[in-house]
């Protein structure tokens, strides 16, 4: 196999307390297709460790080697960035429980800051459910984009003004404003 991280079912993950949302270690549990566990340990470092890497000075490096993955970094929009593009990375070797592999080759990149806005509309449909546009929303926070537009047809009965809502296919509030939560948690405004 080539040079990279190589880990099994199980491994610990050092994430910045400021910065941590338990959507991260759900993300890391599906893109090691539920074969490894993240052990998150939460930290006052502005590091992301996994593993028992070799730790580089350089900031907003991230750098996989033999031993792990480490990254200092500068601010939550690069390290969104980093870790996502981390998470993509992840290849299965074996899934066979008690023998489960897995494998982040190794690379080293650096992120800059990008004052880049990247928007994205989205119409949220009396017929659209709200899993399909969670999923929608969730895919384009890992594709960079920094603002969402919402558009509801119908699906929202606003305080202001109700009539702009359909009774029985609108969302709750409680419910959108869960989705415009993990949007934020994604990066996105």
């Amino acid at each position: 196999m080539n040079q990279g991280f190589v880990f099994s079912n199980h491994v610990d993950i050092s994430f910045p307390q400021k910065f941590y949302k338990p959507i991260y270690e759900e993300l890391w549990h599906n893109f090691c297709y539920t074969g490894c566990e993240g052990n998150f340990m939460i930290s006052e470092e502005s590091e992301l460790i996994i593993g028992s890497p070799c730790k580089n000075s350089e900031i907003d490096v991230l750098s996989v080697d033999n031993e792990g993955v480490y990254m200092r970094f500068s601010d939550r929009k690069i390290l969104l960035e980093a870790y996502f593009e981390l998470l993509q990375k992840i290849i299965p070797v074996n899934l066979e429980e008690g023998k489960e592999e897995l494998f982040i080759p190794a690379y080293s990149k650096k992120y800059v800051k990008s004052a880049k806005v990247k928007m994205i509309h989205l119409c949220l449909m009396p017929k659209t459910s709200l899993l399909f546009f969670r999923k929608s929303m969730r895919l384009a926070g890992f594709l960079g984009y920094t603002h969402l537009i919402v558009e509801f047809w119908g699906t929202y009965r606003f305080r202001c003004m109700e009539e702009l809502g359909w009774p029985d296919s609108s969302y709750t509030r409680e419910e959108i404003m869960a989705l415009f939560e993990e949007a934020r948690e994604f990066g996105m405004e």
